[in-house]
């Protein structure tokens, strides 16, 4: 098969990919679109692979593709969501090793907090509300008072 061909189609089935995941699996979990990310441009592949006949590979290239092959982390943190009335939509945050959804909860609610970038570096720093990322309902933290914000429909919605 030609290489510009070849080309071709890799670009074709890459932008679906792309286009598929900002269109229908905006709202999904980072695990979700990393399946269709790479699934959906090996399934319009896969046709072509079946048409080809495969060449023996060496053993030095399966040891390469082992070395390569991603190592599942130890400590996967799930995303912590979070909503308020003056911000547009909800914020995923995914924390890293020094944090927590609560210390993040904790920043996002204290009007001096400066220098971090969450939820595309908002400068709303009142009424925020941690919120399961699916369902988003409110989350009680243990030993945290139930604070639902209240609406203030005065000031304007900042968005993404």
């Amino acid at each position: 098969m030609h290489w510009l061909t070849l080309t071709l189609i890799c670009a074709f089935a890459l932008a679906s990919a792309d286009a598929l995941t900002k269109r229908s699996l905006s709202g999904r979990d980072v695990r979700e679109l990393t399946l269709v990310r790479f699934t959906v441009p090996g399934v319009l592949l896969l046709p072509w692979l079946l048409t080809q006949p495969l060449p023996a590979f060496p053993p030095a290239f399966w040891a390469w593709m082992a070395v390569l092959l991603p190592v599942p982390a130890a400590d996967s943190t799930e995303p912590c969501c979070f909503t308020n009335p003056r911000y547009e939509g909800s914020c995923t945050v995914i924390p890293t090793k020094e944090e927590s959804c609560q210390s993040i909860l904790t920043y996002l609610n204290n009007p001096m907090g400066t220098g971090k970038s969450y939820c595309g570096g908002t400068s709303i720093r009142r009424g925020w509300v941690r919120v399961d990322c699916k369902t988003g309902k409110p989350i009680m933290e243990k030993g945290t008072p139930a604070a639902t914000p209240k609406p203030q429909e005065s000031l304007p919605k900042e968005s993404r």
